[in-house]
């Protein structure tokens, strides 16, 4: 693989659309990933570099080699055999990774499609959790909304690194939702946003991919929940800023 920093962003992908609730999503990212004749022939050379090892494993278990002396055996035999078999050291290593994507990306396929034979009969309680987590999908990104009365969690992924942005900008547009936008707290690639009202409590944690944000109202409102989620969230990824 020319690039393997694309193996990490896929699986990572993956991981962030999981994280806001989004199944479908994941298995999407990782089907399409793991289905590309590049990655086809990486996952082969990592199964045959894990027959490879457990060949290797087996060897020094049969000779009784002595345990100090297994790390530096098992070594040199697996770099032997892996030469041998025509596999380079770090594509056995990016192969080992490729294939776990493979078995990720099968079980959640497996689930995809389970679940959505259980909701057709109605016979699952996770598919009623999961239609109270809809996903919305924007040009930008995507988020789910968690009701937890007076409270509500927002999470967000990006669909491309956000950049950092000026808090006054901020200060101005939250001010058009009413909100007052305390000194933003950045530490390291994470911004924490802090805004309030006299009825309303947001608070926000920002990173380069995905996004939290809990808000608390004295009078529960769903939509303008989502209202000011969205003007965070549109302004970190506003290309105009």
């Amino acid at each position: 693989m020319e690039n393997p920093e694309r193996l990490v962003k896929a699986l990572n992908s993956a991981l962030d659309n999981l994280w806001i609730g989004d199944v479908d999503g994941a298995a999407t990212v990782l089907e399409q990933f793991a289905g590309t004749p590049e990655v086809k022939a990486l996952t082969s050379s990592g199964r045959k570099a894990r027959e490879i090892r457990r060949s290797v494993n087996k060897e020094l278990r049969n000779r009784q080699v002595k345990r100090a002396r297994v790390p530096q055996e098992r070594a040199s035999l697996l770099s032997n055999r892996l030469r041998e078999g025509g596999i380079e050291a770090d594509q056995a290593a990016l192969g080992a990774v490729a294939f776990r994507v493979e078995k990720f990306s099968g079980a959640l396929q497996s689930y995809v499609k389970e679940n959505k034979r259980q909701e057709r009969k109605g016979k699952t309680e996770i598919s009623k959790t999961e239609r109270k987590l809809e996903i919305t999908t924007l040009t930008n990104y995507k988020f789910s909304v968690l009701v937890d009365s007076p409270w509500f969690e927002i999470r967000a992924c990006f669909l491309s690194k956000i950049r950092s942005q000026n808090s006054d900008s901020l200060k101005a547009v939250m001010a058009g939702k009413n909100l007052r936008v305390a000194e933003p707290s950045i530490n390291g690639q994470s911004t924490v946003i802090r805004a309030y009202s006299a009825t309303e409590y947001v608070e926000a944690t920002i990173e380069p991919y995905t996004a939290l944000l809990r808000l608390s109202m004295s009078k529960p409102d769903e939509n303008r929940a989502k209202e000011i989620a969205r003007v965070v969230f549109d302004f970190f990824t506003s290309e105009s800023q």
